[in-house]
This record gives C-alpha cells, structure tokens and sequence, in this order.
C-alpha cells in the first residue's frame, strides 16, 4: 500500500492553492496527487481497471486537477478558487462527470484523517 502521512498531505493542500503560475509546484502538485489518488484507490479496496485516474493542467494561473473516477464515486482532488478544500460526489458511470451533490472536505481535515479518514466518508456516501 501507497503510504501517505500528514506531511506529504499538507504540503498537497498548500500546493493546491499556490502552485499556479509555478511549473516546478504544479509538476509537484501533480505527482503528489497522483500518488494520494492512488493510496485512495488502495483503502477503498479498488483494483486496477475499476477506476481512474486523471490530470488536467488547466491554464498558468491554477494548479491542476487530481481526479479519481469509479462507476459510483467522483473525486476531485482540487481546490476550487481558493474554497480551501475539495469535493468528491456520486455518479453513475465513469462518462458522468455531473453526478449527485457536491460534499466537500476541507484541507485542515483532511491532513488531519489522513486517507483513510476520506475512505470512510467516500464508503459512507456509497451506501
């Protein structure tokens, strides 16, 4: 399993709001996500081919975008215009990029429950 502490989950959090404008951070950004998605991935017992994960730069001025997408679960691993957190929702298929209502995790908490503190809520929200 892909370990994660609280170090590398804060340095993520305060990633997501400054890496703009910065190629070396938003690369770092990247790589970070990836490697928290994955973890993610992992604590919710998913096997290769039951998920995705994906990047989207975005433009200069932002820091990118982590996704995990299931048949059932969005994760969007990215700080919408500075809300300070990130949102993961239902769906139904990986071509739904719409699906249920927004929940949102704030960062703080997030360093704080560690991945597997944001399993338990995503599993909670699948039942």
């Amino acid at each position: 399993m892909t370990t994660i502490n609280k170090t590398i989950l804060a340095r993520f959090a305060a990633l997501s709001s400054t890496a703009g404008y910065n190629d070396a951070a938003k690369n770092e950004y990247k790589k970070l996500g990836r490697k928290i998605l994955k973890a993610t991935a992992e604590a919710l017992g998913l096997a290769k081919g039951e998920y995705d994960i994906r990047w989207n730069p975005g433009g200069i001025a932002v820091s990118g975008d982590n996704t995990l997408h299931t048949d059932t679960l969005y994760l969007g691993l990215h700080d919408n215009c500075g809300m300070g957190g990130f949102y993961y929702r239902t769906c139904k298929g990986r071509r739904d990029y719409c699906g249920g209502p927004n929940q949102w995790v704030k960062w703080a908490e997030f360093v704080e429950t560690g991945i597997e503190g944001l399993a338990a809520r995503l599993r909670r929200l699948q039942k």
